[in-house]
């Protein structure tokens, strides 16, 4: 697949990352939007940060 644009040029990433946090919250699951090329367009929801204590439990 040979896309000429990238996510970031016609979304609003500000917005997306709001739905992206609210959604994963919501589903409380790990979420991240990437590119094509599998690199993220945004920061991880939840930060991998506060996922750290969950995996330490397991």
């Amino acid at each position: 697949m040979n896309n000429k644009y990238k996510l970031h040029e016609f979304l609003d990433v500000k917005k997306l990352q709001i739905l992206q946090d609210n959604f994963s919250k919501s589903m409380m699951i790990a979420l991240v939007v990437v590119d094509q090329d599998g690199v993220p367009v945004m920061q991880a929801s939840p930060s991998l940060k506060s996922l750290a204590p969950v995996a330490d439990r397991e």
